[in-house]
């Protein structure tokens, strides 16, 4: 699967380098200059997102028969005063039988995250997320914010219950800085 995916991803990036390299439009057949290069700069959209993460946290619980891949990421909008910090949990899985299983809704799990943001400067909130039943979401909303670029420090509790597993549970004290660069429009 993941081969797969890497040579689809390869072949799409060969197909708009040589579009780029011939200078055609996709599915236009009509070669563009420079000037009109700039025109399309110039309409695209004011408000880019911008997602910085920490590094990957990997997890195992229920003495090793659970497993968590999980990162904290912080998504700002350029030239909006809002973003939003949230937890991309990759993978959660079981060991059984010999092998790793996903979870199911014959065999959930629960994912819980909580703690505080704060940023340099001093200001801080607090924060939680839930997702589970079945298969959890990967992405669990944790808490919008009003602040943009700048370095924040992240102290949360990770819970994860199940999947099949859930005498014991992974539950995870930890910490994650992330720096969210300033630039134009970053503030």
């Amino acid at each position: 699967m993941a081969n797969r995916l890497r040579f689809q991803r390869s072949a799409s990036l060969l197909g708009a380098v040589l579009l780029a390299g011939a200078g055609l439009a996709s599915g236009s057949g009509v070669a563009h200059s420079a000037g009109s290069a700039r025109a399309a700069e110039a309409r695209e959209p004011a408000y880019e997102a911008r997602t910085v993460c920490s590094g990957w946290v990997e997890r195992y619980g229920a003495s090793g028969y659970t497993y968590s891949k999980m990162r904290l990421c912080i998504n700002v909008v350029k030239n909006s005063i809002m973003g939003q910090l949230y937890a991309d949990n990759n993978e959660v899985q079981y060991w059984w039988s010999g092998g790793w299983w996903n979870p199911s809704n014959k065999w959930p799990a629960k994912v819980t995250i909580t703690g505080t943001l704060t940023k340099s400067d001093g200001r801080s909130k607090g924060f939680e997320g839930e997702a589970g039943q079945g298969t959890p979401d990967k992405k669990i909303d944790l808490t919008p914010m009003n602040w943009r670029c700048g370095t924040y420090k992240i102290d949360y509790v990770f819970k994860q219950v199940g999947p099949y597993w859930d005498t014991n549970p992974i539950h995870r004290k930890a910490v994650a800085n992330i720096m969210v660069p300033c630039g134009p429009g970053w503030g």
